[in-house]
């Protein structure tokens, strides 16, 4: 008899251990998932016909009263006939007023965009192709061709400087 309340009791204690276990682990993770920091991620769908360099640059990331700081994410890209994608990934908490993407400048080339994807917090965009315009303004490099979804980039004096940059009322839709 001693036996069995001793047997009876161990597996009470085993039992309630686990609950409590499974209890503290729900409640870290839920902590976790509310703490989670703040973090701006583009995603961009793409294919184009030349190799380059594309660079995704947040500006004026505010630190404090007398620092800003710029953030520029780098990516090499090469020609195929399939879709690639970028992840740029700014890192927590960094998110100002100027989000811009260039498209490379070492040669003149067509970017075909299926989709760019931008996220910060729990706002997020998803732009599609054909309306790349109504959220982007483009620089004097690149001329947008609606029908096709391709961005033209082009020399002018000599000079090859593609860039767009994110209008300011999207911006502020994603820090809301």
């Amino acid at each position: 008899m001693l036996k069995k309340s001793f047997l009876f009791l161990l597996i009470l204690v085993s039992c309630n251990n686990n609950k409590k276990e499974q209890i503290e682990g729900e409640t870290s993770n839920d902590s976790l998932a509310l703490n989670k920091p703040n973090e701006l991620v583009v995603i961009m769908t793409f294919n184009t016909n030349k190799p380059d360099t594309f660079k995704f640059i947040l500006n004026n990331i505010f630190i404090d009263e007398f620092q800003k700081k710029n953030i520029h994410i780098l990516e090499k890209t090469i020609p195929t006939t399939d879709y690639g994608k970028i992840v740029a990934k700014f890192g927590a908490n960094n998110i100002s007023n100027v989000l811009q993407i260039s498209l490379g400048g070492k040669e003149v080339k067509e970017v075909e965009i299926k989709s760019i994807d931008i996220s910060f917090a729990d706002n997020n965009l998803h732009i599609s192709g054909n309306e790349i315009d109504k959220y982007f303004k483009f620089n004097k490099f690149i001329s947008f061709e609606k029908s096709s979804n391709k961005l033209v980039t082009k020399k002018i004096n000599g000079k090859h400087v593609p860039y767009m940059t994110l209008k300011k009322s999207f911006i502020k839709k994603l820090r809301e």
